[in-house]
Protein backbone atom coordinates (compact mmCIF):
# COMPACT_ATOMS: atom_id res chain seq x y z
CA UNK A 1 0.00 0.00 0.00
CA UNK A 2 2.76 2.57 0.81
CA UNK A 3 4.09 2.07 -2.25
CA UNK A 4 1.43 2.18 -4.47
CA UNK A 5 0.63 5.58 -2.83
CA UNK A 6 4.38 6.47 -2.65
CA UNK A 7 4.48 6.11 -6.71
CA UNK A 8 1.21 7.81 -6.87
CA UNK A 9 2.97 11.06 -5.12
CA UNK A 10 5.81 10.60 -6.89
CA UNK A 11 4.45 10.75 -10.39
CA UNK A 12 2.60 14.12 -9.49
CA UNK A 13 5.87 15.36 -8.35
CA UNK A 14 7.31 14.55 -11.66
CA UNK A 15 4.58 16.21 -13.75
CA UNK A 16 4.60 19.12 -11.50
CA UNK A 17 8.00 19.56 -12.12
CA UNK A 18 7.98 18.86 -15.80
CA UNK A 19 4.95 21.30 -16.40
CA UNK A 20 7.09 24.09 -14.65
CA UNK A 21 9.90 23.73 -17.08
CA UNK A 22 8.05 22.66 -20.06
CA UNK A 23 8.34 24.68 -23.52
CA UNK A 24 10.95 27.24 -25.67
CA UNK A 25 9.94 30.57 -26.20
CA UNK A 26 9.74 31.38 -29.67
CA UNK A 27 11.45 33.56 -31.48
CA UNK A 28 15.06 32.74 -29.76
CA UNK A 29 17.57 31.66 -31.68
CA UNK A 30 19.21 27.90 -31.70
CA UNK A 31 22.07 29.30 -29.44
CA UNK A 32 19.59 30.45 -27.02
CA UNK A 33 17.37 27.75 -27.01
CA UNK A 34 19.89 25.46 -26.36
CA UNK A 35 21.36 27.23 -23.32
CA UNK A 36 17.82 27.50 -21.89
CA UNK A 37 17.23 23.84 -22.35
CA UNK A 38 20.38 23.04 -20.46
CA UNK A 39 19.44 24.93 -17.75
CA UNK A 40 15.77 23.78 -18.09
CA UNK A 41 17.43 19.87 -17.40
CA UNK A 42 19.62 21.14 -14.94
CA UNK A 43 16.78 22.65 -12.82
CA UNK A 44 14.87 19.53 -13.60
CA UNK A 45 17.73 17.39 -11.76
CA UNK A 46 17.86 19.64 -8.82
CA UNK A 47 13.90 19.49 -8.56
CA UNK A 48 13.71 16.16 -8.49
CA UNK A 49 12.44 15.00 -5.04
CA UNK A 50 14.33 11.96 -3.62
CA UNK A 51 12.75 8.71 -2.19
CA UNK A 52 13.78 9.98 1.08
CA UNK A 53 12.00 13.06 1.05
CA UNK A 54 8.74 11.72 -0.74
CA UNK A 55 9.00 8.71 1.78
CA UNK A 56 8.71 11.69 4.91
CA UNK A 57 5.79 13.43 3.24
CA UNK A 58 3.76 10.27 2.98
CA UNK A 59 4.63 9.52 6.31
CA UNK A 60 3.47 13.14 7.60
CA UNK A 61 0.39 12.68 6.03
CA UNK A 62 -0.88 9.84 7.11
CA UNK A 63 -1.26 6.99 10.66
CA UNK A 64 -1.55 3.78 10.40
CA UNK A 65 -4.42 1.58 12.22
CA UNK A 66 -5.53 -2.08 12.77
CA UNK A 67 -7.10 -4.29 14.92
CA UNK A 68 -4.29 -3.33 17.72
CA UNK A 69 -3.81 -0.15 16.88
CA UNK A 70 -6.69 2.74 17.06
CA UNK A 71 -6.79 6.06 15.60
CA UNK A 72 -6.98 9.10 18.07
CA UNK A 73 -9.73 11.00 19.09
CA UNK A 74 -11.57 12.56 15.70
CA UNK A 75 -10.77 10.15 12.80
CA UNK A 76 -11.31 6.60 12.14
CA UNK A 77 -9.96 3.33 10.61
CA UNK A 78 -10.29 3.23 7.08
CA UNK A 79 -8.37 0.41 5.04
CA UNK A 80 -5.19 0.68 7.97
CA UNK A 81 -5.31 4.28 7.05
CA UNK A 82 -6.62 7.02 9.63
CA UNK A 83 -9.11 9.32 7.98
CA UNK A 84 -10.63 12.90 9.58
CA UNK A 85 -14.56 11.80 10.88
CA UNK A 86 -17.22 12.88 8.91
CA UNK A 87 -19.39 15.82 9.80
CA UNK A 88 -23.10 16.72 8.98
CA UNK A 89 -24.65 14.96 5.95
CA UNK A 90 -21.99 13.17 4.73
CA UNK A 91 -21.90 10.32 3.36
CA UNK A 92 -21.38 7.11 5.53
CA UNK A 93 -20.82 3.37 4.93
CA UNK A 94 -19.70 2.06 8.42
CA UNK A 95 -20.09 2.60 12.51
CA UNK A 96 -17.98 4.88 13.92
CA UNK A 97 -16.85 7.33 10.91
CA UNK A 98 -19.02 10.15 12.39
CA UNK A 99 -17.67 12.96 14.25
CA UNK A 100 -18.76 12.89 18.10
CA UNK A 101 -22.37 14.03 18.40
CA UNK A 102 -23.22 12.24 15.13
CA UNK A 103 -24.25 8.92 13.95
CA UNK A 104 -24.33 7.04 10.76
CA UNK A 105 -28.31 7.29 9.82
CA UNK A 106 -29.43 5.69 6.38
CA UNK A 107 -25.89 6.55 5.15
CA UNK A 108 -25.52 9.81 6.07
CA UNK A 109 -24.01 11.31 9.47
CA UNK A 110 -26.86 12.76 11.00
CA UNK A 111 -26.95 14.88 14.29
CA UNK A 112 -28.63 13.57 17.71
CA UNK A 113 -28.80 10.74 16.71
CA UNK A 114 -27.89 7.47 19.15
CA UNK A 115 -26.40 4.12 17.77
CA UNK A 116 -29.28 1.32 17.62
CA UNK A 117 -32.03 3.57 16.40
CA UNK A 118 -33.82 2.70 13.06
CA UNK A 119 -31.53 3.39 9.79
CA UNK A 120 -27.84 2.99 11.54
CA UNK A 121 -25.44 0.66 11.67
CA UNK A 122 -25.84 -2.78 13.68
CA UNK A 123 -23.50 -6.07 13.60
CA UNK A 124 -26.52 -7.73 15.48
CA UNK A 125 -29.92 -7.64 16.89
CA UNK A 126 -29.29 -6.62 20.12
CA UNK A 127 -27.14 -3.79 19.14
CA UNK A 128 -30.65 -2.07 18.23
CA UNK A 129 -32.64 -0.12 20.89
CA UNK A 130 -35.99 -1.72 22.32
CA UNK A 131 -37.30 -4.91 21.32
CA UNK A 132 -38.96 -4.10 17.69
CA UNK A 133 -36.12 -3.60 15.77
CA UNK A 134 -34.49 -6.10 13.59
CA UNK A 135 -30.23 -5.84 12.58
CA UNK A 136 -30.94 -6.74 8.82
CA UNK A 137 -29.31 -5.67 5.68
CA UNK A 138 -30.91 -2.86 3.72
CA UNK A 139 -30.27 -3.29 -0.25
CA UNK A 140 -31.30 0.02 -0.66
CA UNK A 141 -29.08 1.90 1.82
CA UNK A 142 -26.02 -1.16 2.09
CA UNK A 143 -25.80 -3.96 0.78
CA UNK A 144 -23.12 -5.17 2.78
CA UNK A 145 -23.32 -3.76 6.30
CA UNK A 146 -26.61 -4.92 8.57
CA UNK A 147 -28.80 -1.85 10.36
CA UNK A 148 -31.27 -1.43 12.68
CA UNK A 149 -35.05 -1.65 10.84
CA UNK A 150 -38.40 -1.44 13.13
CA UNK A 151 -40.75 -4.41 12.62
CA UNK A 152 -43.66 -4.14 10.43
CA UNK A 153 -47.30 -2.95 11.88
CA UNK A 154 -50.34 -4.64 10.94
CA UNK A 155 -51.48 -4.84 7.27
CA UNK A 156 -47.81 -3.48 6.24
CA UNK A 157 -46.16 -4.72 3.11
CA UNK A 158 -43.74 -7.74 3.85
CA UNK A 159 -43.08 -9.13 0.87
CA UNK A 160 -42.27 -10.33 -1.75
CA UNK A 161 -39.24 -9.51 -1.41
CA UNK A 162 -38.35 -10.27 2.84
CA UNK A 163 -35.25 -8.44 3.66
CA UNK A 164 -35.56 -10.09 7.25
CA UNK A 165 -32.32 -12.44 6.72
CA UNK A 166 -30.47 -13.97 9.31
CA UNK A 167 -27.23 -12.20 10.57
CA UNK A 168 -24.04 -14.17 11.05
CA UNK A 169 -21.90 -13.62 13.56
CA UNK A 170 -18.67 -15.72 14.24
CA UNK A 171 -20.29 -18.55 12.24
CA UNK A 172 -23.52 -18.73 14.50
CA UNK A 173 -27.09 -17.58 13.40
CA UNK A 174 -29.52 -15.51 15.50
CA UNK A 175 -32.85 -16.27 16.11
CA UNK A 176 -35.18 -14.91 13.06
CA UNK A 177 -36.07 -11.78 13.49
CA UNK A 178 -39.53 -9.99 11.89
CA UNK A 179 -40.14 -9.07 9.94
CA UNK A 180 -43.73 -8.25 11.29
CA UNK A 181 -44.08 -7.77 14.66
CA UNK A 182 -44.85 -10.22 17.96
CA UNK A 183 -48.37 -11.60 17.16
CA UNK A 184 -48.31 -10.87 13.32
CA UNK A 185 -47.22 -12.86 10.26
CA UNK A 186 -46.06 -12.04 6.86
CA UNK A 187 -49.05 -13.81 5.02
CA UNK A 188 -49.51 -13.76 1.03
CA UNK A 189 -52.83 -12.36 -0.05
CA UNK A 190 -52.03 -11.78 -3.56
CA UNK A 191 -53.94 -13.74 -5.83
CA UNK A 192 -50.62 -15.14 -7.65
CA UNK A 193 -48.96 -15.16 -4.54
CA UNK A 194 -46.86 -12.03 -5.38
CA UNK A 195 -48.18 -9.91 -2.36
CA UNK A 196 -47.62 -10.12 1.20
CA UNK A 197 -48.76 -8.27 4.09
CA UNK A 198 -48.20 -8.12 8.22
CA UNK A 199 -51.59 -9.84 9.82
CA UNK A 200 -52.98 -11.58 12.60
CA UNK A 201 -51.66 -14.96 13.46
CA UNK A 202 -55.20 -16.43 13.69
CA UNK A 203 -56.72 -14.46 9.87
CA UNK A 204 -56.07 -15.55 6.69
Amino acid sequence: MFFKLGLFVLTLKLFDTVAAFRGIKKGNSPKEQSSAGASRRRQFILHMPSPWHFRAMVEAGTEECNVNKDCPAGKFCDVHTCRACLHDRAACHFIGTCCEGYACQYGQCTKGIQEGEPGTYCDRTSDCLGKESCCIREISVNPHTSMCKPMLNEFESCGPINLFHHVYTGGMVEPDCGPCKVGLQCKNVGTKGLHFICLKEDEE
